[in-house]
């Protein structure tokens, strides 16, 4: 463990002695601070992804992809994004729209595929040169953006990072949040 970890879990393990006696009164004062921090991470990493480098169609499809996970228990909460979402697109064609299954390999590309390439990153599609929308100029533009990975000698586009940035804050954020929510809670109960 690096001594950050244990300086954010003696932190925590610090407000959780503090607030000790409240959730012995009163149980679902935890589960109710768990669900205030993990609602003020999701506010946080739907900030961090309006400020993206993304269309901004685009920003509102990942911001409705990520979801607050709450433990069974009410012990722990996890922002993540929905598992098994298949993406699919509209077609357009001649005759109207149709919807279109995005696959990558063979398999149908998810919503967390995608937010886990636009977090970390991922290889440039070289457009095929036999078709016309590969010699557009914006194409063109696009395709020679992108930087050149040194090991693999490929492009790649670079990640937006909104988890990353999202976590630097989380911590102190949530803190704060679940402190607001259980000084409310013991105002209305005198323990």
């Amino acid at each position: 463990m690096s001594g950050r970890v244990r300086f954010e879990r003696k932190r925590l393990d610090q407000f959780l002695r503090f607030w000790e006696p409240l959730f012995e009164k009163v149980p679902e004062a935890r589960r109710a601070a768990v669900e205030a921090m993990g609602e003020t991470v999701k506010q946080e990493l739907d900030a961090q992804i309006r400020a993206a480098d993304l269309e901004e169609d685009a920003k509102g499809t990942v911001i409705s992809w990520q979801e607050v996970r709450l433990g069974s228990g009410g012990g722990y909460v996890a922002v993540s994004p929905v598992k098994g979402k298949s993406v699919q697109s509209r077609d357009r064609t001649k005759r109207g729209e149709k919807l279109r299954q995005h696959t990558y390999r063979g398999a149908a590309v998810t919503s967390h595929q995608i937010t886990k390439w636009l977090e970390k990153g991922h290889g440039a599609r070289q457009a095929d040169p036999t078709k016309a929308y590969a010699w557009s100029r914006s194409r063109w533009n696009r395709d020679h953006a992108a930087p050149f990975n040194d090991r693999t000698g490929k492009q790649y586009i670079q990640g937006r990072m909104f988890y990353s940035w999202a976590s630097l804050k989380a911590r102190d954020i949530a803190l704060r949040a679940a402190s607001r929510v259980l000084e409310r809670i013991g105002d209305e109960v005198d323990y």
